[in-house]
């Protein structure tokens, strides 16, 4: 793209179903999406963003970020998300007994606010991710994991104007 508005449509998510597998398969990985751009615009072209965790921009803690999977991506590149589930931030391991809470927030410097938040989840080696929880803001839920399960989570978040974020 040569523009440098960011014009250019974002993502339609279209890996979505690819992502669901191999998070299904057991494969330990996190969402990503920046711009295919070949030419002097990049940054500028769309909002596209994958957004690191980090507790400051070196390049240890980013890089930290990034290998601990503590990343998102994002279609608005000033929204923010906090993903956790039982206290632990997105990326995590966890060992829990049963029954996790998940908490999602959501903020946007320009003020956006939600239309959907989706919370998919499933068992690794099981069933593909189902729908586990719908809100419409900043929200908690509580999950079926029993004992000794492995489970994957992951929101697809969506704001008014249609931008997206996935965890």
């Amino acid at each position: 793209s040569t523009g440098t508005t960011y014009s250019d449509f974002p993502s339609s998510l279209s890996y979505i179903n690819y992502y669901k597998g191999l998070l299904k398969k057991g494969y330990r990985l996190a969402a990503h999406m920046d711009q295919d751009n070949h030419e002097m615009t990049f940054g500028t072209a769309n909002a596209n963003r994958m957004v690191v965790l980090a507790k400051d921009r070196t390049r240890e803690s980013l890089v930290s970020g990034i290998k601990s999977m503590r990343v998102y991506a994002t279609n608005d590149y000033n929204a923010k998300i906090s993903f956790t589930m039982d206290g632990f931030v997105m990326g995590s391991s966890i060992k829990a007994a049963e029954n996790i809470t998940g908490t999602i927030q959501h903020s946007d410097a320009d003020g956006e606010s939600l239309s959907a938040v989706q919370v998919y989840g499933g068992k690794v080696g099981g069933e593909d991710a189902a729908l586990l929880h719908s809100a419409i803001g900043n929200t908690t839920f509580p999950t079926a994991q029993a004992n000794g399960e492995t489970w994957y989570y992951f929101a697809i978040i969506t704001q008014e104007d249609g931008n997206k974020i996935v965890t």
